[in-house]
């Protein structure tokens, strides 16, 4: 198994980089790359692809307290169980965390989202000047007059066209 890239590796990459794009994967796609990164498939999914281009460091990925436990809800839910082996949980969250730049939970958040469990992550991108990439379609709705919102496909094509 390929060896993850440290937290000084991936930061030597960033430096190394002029401006890399920063973003916000939300819950779903980091949860979509840890169910795909098990399968290894030879062709991988978007949210696999981003993941893997994060460690390569061609993008920051921020994150929150809310945003990591609500991947980590996900995960160990009766419903995934069988996509998400339980003792993979704790590496995986440890992957993630070391391939972020950390922020605290959103101090103001606004009414935003038809979910409301989803504005934090639009706070989070407002704060951040983050993109917000994300397969729901409600969310990316919700807030496009806001923030940049990308679906996982067009966060990767950017990536692509900057290589």
């Amino acid at each position: 198994m390929k060896r993850s890239p440290t937290r000084d590796e991936i930061d030597a990459k960033d430096d190394a980089t002029d401006s890399v794009p920063r973003a916000i994967l939300d819950a779903n796609v980091l949860v979509s790359a840890f169910i795909g990164r098990r399968r290894q498939d030879s062709d991988p999914s978007p949210p696999v692809a981003l993941l893997d281009r994060r460690l390569r460091g061609e993008f920051v990925l921020v994150l929150c307290p809310t945003l990591v436990d609500e991947v980590m809800e996900t995960l160990i839910s009766s419903k995934l169980r069988r996509y998400a082996p339980q003792d993979s949980i704790p590496a995986y969250r440890t992957l993630i965390e070391t391939a972020a730049e950390s922020w605290p939970d959103p101090a103001t958040i606004p009414s935003a989202a038809r979910d409301p469990d989803d504005d934090y992550m639009i706070a989070l991108a407002i704060e951040t000047g983050a993109l917000l990439v994300t397969g729901d379609a409600d969310l990316r709705e919700d807030a496009s007059d806001i923030v940049e919102t990308l679906v996982p496909r067009e966060f990767l094509a950017l990536l692509e066209a900057r290589s």
